[in-house]
């Protein structure tokens, strides 16, 4: 019987070794239950790191728990909805019950729409934001409130496109961008370098099923288990800001260098979603 993809990462991971270093020791992982969030509770339970991986999707969480039997570390797991006020100053709670210590929470839950902005309806928007702003910014304050002395380090998922938006994810693009100045606010203020933004650009994780049928993927797509490991580095290392694309990094070198790159970039990607229209 063929083995899962799940499996065969988790397998890949192994015979990789202990490349990262020593990770955080205790950490919580939203959105665990695929794609970015399932790479990082792979590596933090292979490196024997107790994780608490949250996620809304339960069938996606038991999954996860039956392919790390046998791992170094433990995972235990929480059905939740982030999007719902309260649930992440819970889910802090929770994994200092569960747990015993807190070092490090990655809130990387998220989700998208692929859409012209004109057709962008208030709810799917509403639902961005309390998803990518509103949850990390009610675990950032429920970690300062918990943590007075020093919060734990908090790995915040934006993307990419809270500094380059590609056409037909206007509200995603927005709502990446504002958490981002939400943490510039934070550092204004004196505080705040407990935080790491990472940025990471168009990564294999379903997100872009998740987005649309049909929806064309960007330029440059990278692993999620690339993604989890630069995350991982910049945690331990307590970086401000990890990007974990190499492609990403070349773009904004070739923009300073050549500014009428990005326009190029979008006017690609405008006739992507053009298409995308058309068929549909």
């Amino acid at each position: 019987m063929a083995e899962s993809p799940l499996r065969l990462a988790i397998n890949e991971h192994r015979r990789r070794g202990a490349r990262l270093g020593p990770p955080p020791a205790a950490a919580v992982v939203t959105g665990a239950g695929s794609g970015i969030g399932r790479a990082l509770t792979v590596q933090l339970v292979e490196a024997g790191r107790p994780v608490l991986a949250a996620d809304r999707d339960e069938a996606a969480l038991v999954g996860l728990t039956e392919a790390l039997e046998g791992a170094a570390g433990v995972c235990r797991t929480r059905v939740v909805d982030v999007t719902e006020p309260g649930a992440s100053r819970w889910l802090i709670d929770e994994a200092l019950g569960e747990l015993g210590r807190l070092d490090a929470v990655f809130a990387n839950a998220g989700g998208a729409r692929y859409q012209p902005w004109h057709e962008a309806d208030p709810a799917t928007a509403k639902t961005l934001f309390a998803c990518h702003v509103l949850a990390p910014m009610e675990t950032a304050q429920a970690l300062r409130r918990r943590f007075p002395a020093g919060p734990p380090r908090l790995v915040v998922t934006t993307s990419a496109q809270a500094e380059w938006a590609v056409p037909g994810y206007a509200a995603y693009a927005a709502s990446k961008a504002a958490i981002e100045r939400f943490v510039d606010g934070v550092r204004a203020e004196g505080q705040g370098g407990w935080i790491t933004l990472a940025d990471p650009a168009a990564t294999d994780t379903g997100f872009f099923a998740r987005a649309g049928p049909g929806v064309p993927q960007a330029l440059g797509v990278q692993s999620p288990e690339a993604v989890a490991a630069a995350l991982i580095r910049g945690a331990r290392r307590g970086r401000r800001r990890v990007t974990p694309s190499p492609a990403f990094r070349w773009a904004r070198r070739l923009e300073r260098i050549l500014p009428i790159f990005r326009r190029l970039y979008a006017l690609l990607e405008r006739r992507k979603l053009r298409r995308w229209q058309q068929q549909g």
